[in-house]
């Protein structure tokens, strides 16, 4: 299992300036994986991050629902495999077919049953001792919708025809507690989209039943 941690000065709020250096952030969190490990970008969007994994010699499988962004992915990042998928579903990957998850930003639109069924996913389809890096929308992030639309669940908001959760620290670790041995859950304000944003990290490890 991978070392890093985030959210090792509780109360710090990390500032990633993603405009000036899009793999700041994850370089330091998949440093100690090991050459040809098999990594699962789930939510890949264009591949930004894809790349970043690949400079580790780790193989990447890339997961989207967008056809359009897995188009720019397959064109800036050819050395991923990329898979166009609705997480509303089943992952279509053997059990244990990865060693570590990234799930950056990827898990905040779905009902809360739904998440905790993507987060059983992601526990079947790890190796034993695999971990998840994650980052979610956090519950102070009003520049992107935070506490807006309708609140059809606790923190979940429909705007418009896209629906959001905006995680607290204590429901961010309820969701992985069940499967998964959490790190620290740290705090980041990230450039990554324009104005700032506000976000929630952790990294998850597969517990053995």
């Amino acid at each position: 299992a991978t070392g890093a941690r985030f959210g090792d000065a509780p109360g710090m709020r990390a500032h990633l300036d993603e405009q000036a250096d899009p793999g700041a952030w994850l370089r330091p969190l998949v440093a100690g994986w090991a050459p040809g490990s098999c990594v699962l970008d789930l939510g890949c969007g264009i591949g930004a991050d894809a790349a970043v994994l690949l400079d580790f010699g780790v193989a990447v499988g890339g997961l989207d629902q967008s056809d359009r962004l897995l188009g720019v992915a397959r064109q800036q990042v050819p050395g991923a495999t990329w898979i166009a998928h609705d997480l509303t579903a089943p992952l279509p990957f053997a059990d244990g077919a990865f060693d570590h998850v990234l799930a950056s930003l990827s898990l905040h639109y779905f009902p809360w049953d739904r998440t905790c069924a993507v987060v059983a996913e992601l526990y079947r389809v790890l190796r034993s001792g695999g971990s998840v890096l994650c980052r979610v929308n956090a519950h102070d992030d009003v520049a992107y919708g935070a506490g807006q639309g309708d609140e059809i669940e606790s923190g979940l908001f429909v705007q418009d025809t896209l629906t959001k959760r905006f995680f607290t620290a204590a429901q961010l670790e309820r969701l992985w507690a069940p499967l998964f041995d959490c790190g620290p859950i740290g705090a980041a304000t990230t450039n990554r989209f324009g104005p700032p944003k506000s976000i929630l990290q952790v990294v998850a490890w597969r517990r053995d039943r």
